[in-house]
């Protein structure tokens, strides 16, 4: 049975048809599924890109206002006028609480007296590393001087830096035209050196003992006074999750560290500890080249040859975490830090962040988009499958209703005809093309009958004429035994008529064979 079916025509064809698109729907579904998986990786490295990207633009920004307060503070270091104003304010302080000292005393003691204390209390008066406050009069000359005491007492009219100026004589006018008080910029050489640089005095009158008090600081340690500040507010600056700036310098090939808010010990530290040796990228510019390192490169000279080339740059590398009790884990991960130059003070400003985070979120979205994309599979596979199923079955019941069961009662009408039953009749219902080759072989059948009741027709005329033939034949031997008689008796005229009518016989009997046979 199953044999017989197997073998049967609507078996065949469904299965054509069901393999036909079962390959269709397999090859739809292996485009699909590859498209989709593809599509799920590129959207996972889009992910990480952009977020990778939103991370350096983060870095960038944030580090440009920690070079943006550098800079106010280089500003400041280069506008003479404003340091001297600033500057005149800080010194001012200072002598106005010496003053006020020198006038207690004057107050409590004689005249002789109260100068004697006046320059003792000056000449222990150090401030800001070592600096210091001096008096002088209004000849000018020198009345105490802490540090080159052997000023004291001499005539300062003459007494000129390296550019002419009359510095002392100028503190005089200083103090007359401004109320009791002024500034004066003048070169002086600092304790210590003997190259004059530039410095900025205020100078301040103390009417009842016709002295002038004066403290000054050099243009170099405000624009050091400048840095110190600036490298105390950016080490101030801290994001909400404790992350940093740190500056290093330029030099190479290993920087030195100027200051790292989180390890001041490494504050004045030459960076070429081994340790350093694990760059893996750098990017000279927001937009240049990601060249390889290897893992192998000090981060710190990398981040100065990126800052050389370009200004600015990214350098990633392996960097330990740090424990939430402190420490740090043995554990490496990738760290992404862009840095900036600033060129005025030599200065690489930089903060970094780990983007280990961004691997394993991007590393998630893919998961779950080939988790996605697998169920949507599985279910376009479960779908399809169904779909194939019920075709098959639909498809076959269809082809067994309109060709098989047609197609077999053909057959069975055909195997009734051919053993010889031409009043055979077929019951089944037929349509659409089975109905017209139904319709073409009743209509053969029906014209084979007719030859053959024709064939049979001629097939009766042919043995009557053959009986004819037969008897005729007989009856010419029959003459002609009797004229081969007739002739042997001497009867050879009638011999000769009888032997011509039988010759004619005989042609008439073999036309008549002739025929019979056609």
């Amino acid at each position: 049975m199953l044999r017989d079916l197997f073998r049967s025509t609507a078996f065949k064809v469904t299965a054509v048809v069901v393999l036909a698109l079962a390959l269709q729907g397999a090859a739809i579904l292996g485009y699909f599924s590859w498209s989709v998986f593809r599509f799920a990786e590129e959207r996972g490295e889009r992910f990480r890109e952009d977020t990778m990207t939103s991370e350096k633009e983060r870095l960038l920004n944030l580090t440009q206002l920690a070079v943006t307060v550098v800079d106010s503070y280089y500003r400041r270091s280069q506008d003479l006028d404003g340091l001297k104003r600033e500057k005149m304010r800080e010194l001012k302080k200072v002598v106005d609480a010496v003053v006020s000292q020198a006038q207690a005393a004057l107050k409590t003691h004689g005249r002789a007296e109260a100068e004697e204390i006046i320059k003792r209390q000056v000449a222990a008066v150090r401030f800001d590393d070592g600096n210091y406050v001096w008096i002088n009069d209004l000849t000018p000359a020198m009345v105490l001087h802490p540090i080159r005491p052997e000023l004291n007492g001499q005539d300062l009219r003459q007494n000129k830096d390296p550019k002419g100026k009359a510095l002392f004589v100028e503190m005089v006018e200083a103090v007359k035209k401004g109320d009791g008080e002024g500034l004066v910029d003048y070169w002086w050489a600092k304790p210590g050196e003997k190259e004059p640089k530039l410095k900025i005095s205020y100078v301040r009158l103390v009417p009842e003992l016709g002295w002038i008090f004066g403290s000054g600081a050099w243009i170099e340690d405000i624009t050091a006074d400048m840095q110190r500040q600036a490298l105390t507010q950016v080490a101030r600056m801290r994001l909400p999750d404790g992350n940093y700036f740190w500056i290093n310098d330029t030099t190479l090939p290993a920087p030195r560290m100027i200051m790292h808010p989180t390890s001041p010990a490494l504050d004045g530290a030459l960076l070429s500890d081994p340790k350093y040796d694990c760059a893996t990228l750098a990017q000279a510019g927001v937009k240049g080249k990601v060249v390889d390192l290897g893992g192998k490169k000090n981060l710190f000279a990398s981040m100065v040859e990126v800052v050389k080339e370009a200004g600015e740059g990214y350098v990633t590398y392996l960097w330990p975490k740090p424990k939430p009790g402190g420490g740090a884990t043995e554990e490496r991960f990738p760290k992404l830090s862009y840095v900036k130059l600033f060129e005025p003070w030599g200065w690489v400003v930089g903060m970094g962040a780990y983007v280990d985070n961004i691997d394993a979120a991007a590393g998630a979205q893919k998961a779950e988009m080939r988790g996605t994309v697998s169920g949507m599979v599985g279910r376009s596979l479960s779908f399809g499958l169904f779909f194939v199923a019920l075709f098959g079955i639909i498809s076959a019941v269809l082809l067994r209703r309109n060709i098989g069961k047609p197609l077999g009662a053909l057959v069975r009408y055909f195997n009734t005809v051919a053993q010889g039953d031409l009043e055979a009749s077929m019951t089944s219902s037929f349509s659409g093309e089975m109905g017209i080759l139904q319709r073409h072989m009743q209509d053969m059948v029906g014209s084979l009958k007719a030859k053959v009741k024709e064939s049979n027709e001629l097939a009766q005329v042919s043995r009557e004429e053959t009986e004819r033939a037969r008897v005729a034949t007989q009856q010419a031997e029959q003459a002609r035994r009797e004229a081969e008689q007739a002739k042997r008796q001497g009867m050879l005229e009638a011999a000769a008529s009888i032997e011509e009518a039988v010759d004619g016989l005989s042609r008439a009997s073999e036309a008549l064979s002739g025929q019979v046979r056609e």
